[in-house]
């Protein structure tokens, strides 16, 4: 039975201001939280009301600078430093991957290092040269006057990206202070305090302190999950601050319709193959270990009897080690197949033709490649992390993540038993979560809300499932 709480409207709709940082600094393929934020821009463009700008925040200048709008969903220009997450791309990576098996874990991780120290020397460079331009620049420069964005009283400014590493939330709540705008922020999940030996260090914020920080500059929370909700209302209130109010809406699972008639295979050899499929980045928090020894234990058993496992995600942290494994193992050298930069149209594709999905990850905020494959009519097995469970609606099986066996029984019984596997396609047939259109609408709902003073910190649910 679907569900859509709409929390009210005022008469006249606010400027929305979104903050597409994240989306115009990122290169290659979208992760989630960057999806999350080209959807909504989309979402706004396609209402064609000119009641929606776009900014970024630059670090230099500590400003909110416009954005055109032609530019609102697109990646940087050739000029700009791309944006990848951490331990994807690196200086000679193809170099390392021609190395020896034994020598490609600690080449690698020499490469890494490089880059990062590259990529800081740049980002350093880069904002003490637009501190001391700002600082050297005339205050009357009409140059300067034109870079800022004018934010005003009536508006309502929402960030739905990275604000640990592309936005300053003290700075946001300080020109808060003086224009008198709104401000709607989005919370995609707590891993870098509930799990924050799961991630790198460079690649979370600095604990507990960025999510009070969102606290206190926001009027309102958009968690993306009910377990994100709670867990941001437990350290808000843990810290003794009195949060703004916080709803809930599910991002949306469904693809463009432009992707899905572009669909394509991102290898030949996959066309004729049937394939287990695995999406997200290849990152310690993910459990790809878990699936390596399950496919191991599998071709030892049952031989070429056992489909590839499709990897698709980028290169994260914390698994050089497992990569170097896979590709030295006889059993899965050749039986593990990763793919990076996968567009939509090739993702769609491979989610569509894989005799099934797994996903075993240790903790989420939400599991986005859970509802996109269940919303395809593929079935999917997952761990029971709480945000993995809600994002399945109930409808797959939920396994602890460190059950190896169970793993293990129930992808051998869905790759070798067809009546079992049609069997839970019938039942991700029954799906349902948000598209990406209901999911701007209830943003939307919440912008509004927020404009006319009136949020009632009730949760916006768009969960179009019964309760679990």
């Amino acid at each position: 039975m679907a569900l859509v709480v709409a929390l009210g409207s005022v008469s006249k709709a606010p400027r929305v201001v979104l903050d597409v940082t994240s989306s115009v600094v990122w290169s290659g393929a979208p992760v989630g939280i960057v999806r999350t934020v080209r959807r909504f821009a989309a979402f706004l463009l396609d209402l064609d009301d000119g009641a929606a700008t776009f900014c970024r925040y630059d670090p230099g200048s500590r400003r909110y600078v416009e954005v055109e709008r032609t530019q609102a969903l697109s990646g940087p220009r050739p000029s700009a430093p791309a944006v990848r997450a951490s331990g994807d791309a690196y200086p000679g990576r193809r170099i390392v991957a021609g190395l020896p098996a034994g020598m490609q874990a600690d080449a690698a991780l020499l490469a890494r290092s490089m880059g990062l120290v590259l990529k800081s020397s740049y980002w350093l460079a880069r904002g003490t040269w637009s501190a001391m331009r700002s600082r050297w620049r005339a205050p009357d420069s009409a140059a300067n006057e034109r870079d800022e964005l004018e934010l005003r009283p009536a508006d309502v400014y929402v960030s739905m990206g990275v604000d640990w590493q592309h936005n300053d939330l003290r700075v946001l709540r300080d020109l808060k202070r003086t224009r008198g705008f709104r401000v709607v922020l989005y919370c995609h999940d707590l891993i870098p305090v509930t799990c924050p030996h799961l991630i790198s260090a460079e690649a979370r914020p600095p604990s507990h302190e960025y999510f009070l920080d969102l606290a206190r500059a926001a009027d309102h929370v958009v968690a993306v999950s009910r377990t994100t909700a709670e867990q941001l209302r437990r350290v808000v209130a843990d810290a003794g601050i009195d949060g703004p109010p916080i709803s809930v809406v599910h991002p949306g699972a469904d693809f463009d319709p432009r992707a899905r008639e572009a669909a394509r295979a991102p290898r030949e050899d996959l066309v004729h193959t049937p394939f287990v499929l695995c999406v997200g980045t290849i990152e310690m928090r993910k459990n790809h270990e878990l699936l390596y020894n399950v496919w191991d234990r599998l071709v030892a058993k049952h031989g070429d009897r056992v489909p590839p496992l499709v990897l698709v995600g980028m290169v994260g942290w914390g698994v050089d080690g497992l990569l170097a494994r896979m590709r030295a193992n006889p059993r899965t050298a050749g039986r593990i197949v990763a793919l990076d930069a996968v567009g939509d149209p090739e993702l769609v594709w491979l989610y569509e033709h894989s005799l099934f999905s797994v996903y075993p990850s240790f903790f989420e905020g939400w599991g986005l490649p859970v509802a996109e494959s269940l919303a395809l009519g593929t079935p999917c097995v997952t761990s029971n992390a709480p945000a993995v469970v809600e994002a399945s609606g109930g409808v797959a099986p939920a396994l602890d993540p460190l059950d190896f066996p169970a793993w293990l029984a129930e992808i051998e019984r869905l790759v070798f038993e067809p009546r079992e596997r049609e069997a839970a396609a019938r039942r991700a047939r029954d799906y349902r979560q948000p598209t990406w259109h209901e999911h701007g609408e209830a943003m939307l709902d919440v912008v509004r809300t927020v404009a006319g003073g009136e949020a009632s910190g009730r949760d916006v649910r768009l969960a179009l499932r019964p309760e679990f």
